[in-house]
């Protein structure tokens, strides 16, 4: 599978939440209908350095259907014909050799520090020598040794393994019931304020046609 979407407003191209929330019936019927299925995925951006958390948010679009990420790429280009160039082609060449080869391909940045669980490169980098991933949620230690910056780590619970998706869930259910349990109270809070009208309204003037 081939998974391409463009930045949108610094982040995930919205089309891929809807697909998100379709998908739902269907891994409800089956958890593993996506299992291990291998994708890459290209994002595509306008304006140089303005790729956002695009990367990292698409990688967990595909991560959620169950999806086996082999390889991302980000690419600044947008109009029809840009990915042209010998550079371009390359890295796509290889993308595509990937999924035929049932292998992985790496784009990262080697100036960059990244997740080790799940490649993401949104890091919480922590006062007290702990870092933080934002997306999987590991978490770890760094050092900077001989100039060098290092990091090791893991989490405890993938959320984006079969378990993980059970446990989020669960909570979710949990939420759920719990709001059934308080819906008399939360009820009673909103009729406190039914009298107020915090409500913004718009004053317009009417106009007059002139027929002349």
């Amino acid at each position: 599978m081939i998974i391409v979407a463009p930045v949108y407003y610094l982040g995930q191209q919205t089309t891929l939440k809807l697909i998100n929330d379709r998908m739902l019936s269907i891994q409800n019927d089956s958890e593993e209908y996506f299992k291990n299925k291998q994708c890459v995925i290209v994002v595509p951006h306008t304006i140089k350095d303005w790729e956002g958390y695009a990367r990292e948010a698409t990688m967990h679009f595909a991560r959620f259907l169950g999806l086996k990420v082999t390889g991302t790429l980000v690419v600044n280009k947008t109009l029809p014909g840009d990915v042209l160039d010998e550079d371009s082609l390359t890295k796509i060449k290889k993308l595509t050799k990937s999924l035929v080869d049932n292998s992985t391909v790496d784009f990262s940045d080697p100036t960059l520090a990244y997740c080790p669980d799940c490649d993401s490169s949104l890091l919480q980098i922590q006062r007290n020598g702990r870092w933080r991933c934002i997306m999987c949620g590991s978490v770890g230690k760094w050092q900077v040794k001989d100039g060098e910056f290092f990091m090791n780590g893991t989490s405890e619970v993938e959320r984006f393994s079969c378990e993980g998706m059970k446990e989020h869930g669960h909570v979710l259910t949990e939420v759920k019931e719990e709001y059934i349990r308080r819906r008399k109270a939360v009820a009673a809070n909103q009729e406190l304020y039914k009298e107020f009208d915090y409500w913004i309204k718009l004053q317009t003037r009417a106009k007059t046609l002139d027929c002349n």
